[in-house]
């Protein structure tokens, strides 16, 4: 693989990293558990806590 191709594939991987933190905010402020981002987004619990901590809920 040429330093190019992995220079655009590390960008599309934080875009995607990216985009997965943003929906599972907003999916968070809407009122889904975690659980649910979890398997929504395909991604472990862990990171989820990790993406939310700090997070509070909208009333």
């Amino acid at each position: 693989m040429s330093k190019n191709n992995k220079t655009m594939e590390e960008k599309f991987d934080t875009l995607i990293e990216l985009m997965q933190h943003l929906l599972a905010l907003e999916l968070y402020k809407s009122g889904a558990t975690m659980d649910v981002i979890c398997k929504r987004l395909h991604i472990g619990k862990v990171k989820i806590v990790e993406m939310l901590k700090g997070v509070q809920r909208e009333r």
